[in-house]
């Protein structure tokens, strides 16, 4: 068996309404990769997040009393703390700069896997609303255009506690047990 990993290039700056499957089938011809079965392709769930218009609004949120108790505790703006309540579940600890939740997904991170880079001021990306749906969309469109069986796991960069660094994490998947 052999392990070949390969960062796609020219991706470019996704949008709301982009064809993640598309621009990807594009950037393998550019870059003249051709898909093999088994292949398992890793995407940022920030490129699902703004390919399907899933912004969040940050500067037009109006923080409760409970939120801006809650950003005092963690330092952080009110109306990013209500973008992370409105996407979470629960509170799981809060503390000098950092908020870790469980999301309406159920995963625990931080943030509830609020976003705010590569998008405009004002604005985030929360974590796709149905990744694994978002994950077979693309495997499939990819398996009929290749002729290939394939896999797609949507994922998310996520930090440690205690750790330094980060860490991908899959979020979605499709194809792959």
């Amino acid at each position: 068996m052999t392990l070949k990993l390969y960062g796609l290039k020219e991706i470019p700056l996704v949008k709301k309404g982009d064809d993640i499957a598309k621009i990807i089938e594009e950037d393998l011809e550019k870059e003249n990769i051709a898909l093999e079965d088994g292949d398992i392709l890793l995407i940022a769930e920030t490129l699902i997040s703004k390919a399907e218009g899933n912004y969040i609004r940050i500067d037009e949120l109006e923080p409760s009393e409970e939120t801006i108790k809650i950003a005092e505790q963690c330092k952080k703006d009110p109306k990013l703390v209500e973008a992370i309540l409105q996407e979470s579940n629960e509170i799981v600890a809060v503390g000098p700069n950092f908020i870790v939740t469980e999301t309406k997904h159920g995963f625990v991170c931080a943030n509830s896997g609020i976003d705010e880079s590569n998008v405009e001021d004002g604005l985030a990306t929360p974590m796709p609303k149905n990744p694994d749906k978002s994950a077979k969309e693309i495997r499939e469109y990819l398996e009929e255009i290749s002729g290939k069986d394939l896999a797609v796991i949507i994922t998310d960069t996520q930090g440690r506690a205690f750790r330094v660094g980060a860490i991908g994490t899959a979020i979605g998947c499709s194809g792959i047990n």
